[in-house]
């Protein structure tokens, strides 16, 4: 695994110089917890950042070992709960990923909102993305811009266009973020 890491950074950095490379720690892709460190610390070549999801388990541990690692943290919020531990922590990651998975899209639009308010009220100021789920994700990115925030959008989130057509692909989609945000501006 750690050579097919080093594959992927080795190939994006020669492709695409000076673009900020994550990668994920999604508890899918290795259940243990500890082996899922121990792998991240075989890396030989390192991304520039690494998303750490704080709705699963040791979100702090990880992100302090990937702190002593030098590896930026990308913390994975799905709510303001998350939120709560993250600032609790006194961590402070590279940028925050707001990633709602509430079905609704009201419902969703309404957490992130409720995530985003915590974290200005308490003085948070990284840089801050969104994304949803589904139906979700264009209510939750619409939000997104007009509170100033990033988006992040692809088939992994959604397979549909706003209008509800299917997207051909992840240029449809980014056109169709891009579309949402020069209304905004």
């Amino acid at each position: 695994m750690a050579d097919a890491c080093e594959a992927v950074v080795r190939a994006v950095r020669a492709t695409c110089p000076g673009l900020l490379l994550g990668f994920s720690t999604r508890a899918a892709i290795e259940p243990d917890w500890e082996r899922r460190l121990d792998l991240i610390r075989s890396w030989r070549v390192r991304p520039d950042f690494v998303s750490v999801n704080f709705w699963e388990s040791h979100p702090l541990d990880l992100s302090l070992a990937l702190s002593e690692l030098e590896i930026g943290v990308e913390a994975g919020l799905s709510g303001p709960a998350d939120a709560q531990v993250l600032l609790a922590s006194g961590l402070q990651p590279q940028h925050v990923l707001v990633e709602i998975s509430q079905p609704v899209p009201e419902a969703a639009v309404e957490v992130a909102a409720a995530t985003d308010d915590m974290l200005d009220e308490a003085g948070f100021s990284c840089p801050r993305f969104h994304h949803g789920y589904d139906l979700t994700t264009w209510g939750v990115i619409s939000a997104a811009v007009e509170r100033g925030h990033g988006f992040r959008v692809g088939l992994e989130d959604t397979l549909l266009l706003p209008d509800g057509r299917p997207a051909r692909d992840n240029q449809d989609l980014l056109q169709a973020a891009l579309r949402l945000l020069a209304r905004a501006v």
